[in-house]
C-alpha cells in the first residue's frame, strides 16, 4: 500500500510488535548462549570452584549483553542491509522502506535506526510503561519505516 507521492503506508501495529518480539527473542537467546559459553569454559577448563561467576558478576553480564548486541547488529543491521528485513521481519511479513519514496534505505539510515531503536528500547519505552502503561511506538526513526513486503495480499 502506497500513500501520498509515493510514500509506503507503515505495517499494522501487530506485525511491527510480532516482528520485534521475534527479533529480541533471537538477540536475547544469543546473549544467554554466550554467557552460558562463558561459565562452561570455566568447567572444560578445569576452573570450577570459587572462580566461576555468579548470575550477578560483571564480566557475565557484559559477556550476555555483548552476544546480545552483536545478534542484534547482525540482524537488524548487516541484514536489513542486504535483504531489507530481519529474521523477525521476515516471518512478520514485513520490510524496511525510505518513508520518503518507499526505496532502499542506505547504511547510515539502517545503521542510525538500529542505534535510536536500542536507545528507544532501553530508556524511553520502560519510563513509558512505568508511567502511563504501552503506547505506540515511533513510526519512523531516521526517516525509514516498517511497510509490508511487497507482493504480501492483506485480508
Amino acid at each position: 500500500m502506497v500513500t501520498g507521492m509515493g510514500a509506503p503506508a507503515p505495517a499494522g501495529q501487530g506485525r511491527r510488535y510480532v516482528a520485534a518480539a521475534i527479533d529480541l527473542t533471537l538477540a536475547g537467546s544469543v546473549g544467554l548462549l554466550a554467557g552460558l559459553f562463558y561459565v562452561a569454559g570455566f568447567y572444560t577448563a578445569g576452573l570450577a570452584g570459587e572462580d566461576v561467576p555468579g548470575l550477578t558478576d560483571p564480566r557475565l553480564l557484559l559477556r550476555i549483553a555483548a552476544g546480545a548486541l552483536a545478534m542484534s547488529f547482525i540482524n537488524q543491521v548487516l541484514l536489513a542491509l542486504a535483504t531489507r528485513r530481519s529474521i523477525g521481519k521476515l516471518c512478520a511479513g514485513t520490510c524496511l522502506a525510505r518513508t520518503a519514496d518507499g526505496k532502499w534505505p542506505g547504511p547510515w539510515r539502517v545503521l542510525l535506526r538500529w542505534i535510536a531503536g536500542i536507545t528507544y528500547a532501553s530508556t524511553i519505552a520502560p519510563l513509558d510503561i512505568l508511567t502511563s502503561g504501552p503506547g505506540l511506538a515511533p513510526d519512523d526513526f531516521t526517516g525509514v519505516r516498517i511497510v509490508l513486503r511487497p507482493g504480501l495480499r492483506t485480508r
